[in-house]
């Protein structure tokens, strides 16, 4: 996929020991076919690292990383497994004890390797670090990037136009627990600003991914991304609602994120509900997959009603799709679809989804 952030990232400096040589070799070679400019660190560059924006550091040292983030400098942790023994024991005389994770105080990230990390990962890691949104992707009319703070009014106002669309208030999401108020769930999130200013600090440096702004014309018009699939949906440790055959019952379930408002003075029999069965879709990106050790994501999206029947959800799906078999190098992608929603099922075949029966 082609970059396009535009050139944000503009050098790369290591400070790394002699057991990072060889791959630290390769890398360096491997960003400068890239158009980024390496080179080692010395106490004399910090000043100017302060006045490069597209600077980041590599450092296999706690105290310097600890060092760099006092500067606000954003910089990246290396840990071999070896290096994080407390003193140069060899393998076999280390013990559990003698091992710790490097504590790399304020990194952008901590990398065990080189391997699969190209000048577009540091940067997309880079600009998290600065609490700056990474651009996804670009499509001819529709650009994709993670949520700013001055999109969530208007993803706030989207979800509340969704959630009324779809009647989201005959669900009931319980555990003692009940929703008699119009709630604005999309997709099993709840649309509100709160929610939505947390997720936008935690998801994308806790994932590299999740649910990403889409805007034409420079205004928001909806969202599309990805969350992990999670295969306990429909147990008692998810806070999605249960799927059975033919309906959709919404169990005794209690919600980990405790969101809902506390009603312990509503029975369990007084809590079920039935709605529309939730189809399954999937569509597979690679020949052979294991669903046991395969990379697994449910998208999700949503659009504003204005901009519906003009091409732009398959526009910002594909988009999205491409993203995650390119970059995040998903072996299935996986969406959960109200039966009553026609136009939703339509897109998901259009966009390639089989129905799983």
């Amino acid at each position: 996929m082609e970059r396009v952030m535009g050139n944000c990232l503009q050098c790369v400096l290591f400070d790394l020991e002699a057991a990072w040589e060889q791959e630290k070799s390769d890398f360096r070679k491997s960003l400068m076919q890239e158009g980024i400019f390496c080179a080692s660190l010395s106490e004399t560059d910090i000043p100017l690292v302060k006045k490069n924006s597209g600077t980041v550091i590599l450092t296999d040292s706690p105290e310097t990383g600890a060092k760099l983030a006092r500067e606000g400098i954003v910089y990246f942790g290396c840990c071999h497994s070896m290096n994080a023994r407390i003193d140069q024991k060899s393998a076999a005389e280390a013990t559990d004890a003698d091992t710790v994770s490097c504590w790399f105080d304020g990194a952008a990230l901590v990398l065990e390797s080189f391997e699969e990390v190209d000048a577009r990962f540091l940067e997309e890691w880079m600009l998290r670090a600065k609490g700056q949104p990474v651009m996804i992707a670009s499509t001819g009319r529709l650009m994709l990037r993670e949520m700013s703070d001055e999109d969530i009014p208007e993803l706030e106002r989207i979800g509340r136009e969704c959630a009324e669309k779809e009647a989201y208030e005959e669900i009931r999401y319980v555990g003692e627990n009940i929703c008699e108020e119009k709630e604005l769930y999309v997709h099993g999130n709840r649309f509100t600003k709160e929610y939505l200013y947390s997720y936008r600090r935690t998801a994308y440096r806790l994932q590299g991914f999740g649910l990403w702004s889409v805007l034409y014309q420079d205004r928001v018009i909806g969202c599309c991304g990805f969350e992990p699939w999670d295969e306990r949906l429909g147990t008692a440790e998810s806070a999605a609602p249960r799927i059975v055959p033919g309906k959709r019952k919404v169990d005794t379930i209690q919600s980990p994120e405790g969101m809902l408002p506390d009603r312990t003075d509503i029975s369990t029999e007084q809590t079920l509900a039935w709605t529309d069965n939730i189809i399954l879709y999937h569509l597979s990106f690679r020949e052979t997959f294991n669903v046991a050790s395969g990379s697994i994501l449910e998208m999700q999206y949503m659009l504003e009603a204005a901009y519906h029947r003009q091409g732009f959800g398959t526009e910002m799906c594909r988009a999205a799709l491409a993203y995650a078999k390119e970059r995040l190098e998903a072996d299935e992608v996986r969406l959960r679809i109200w039966e009553s929603n026609r136009a939703s099922r339509a897109l998901a075949e259009k966009l390639g989804f089989a129905p799983e029966l």
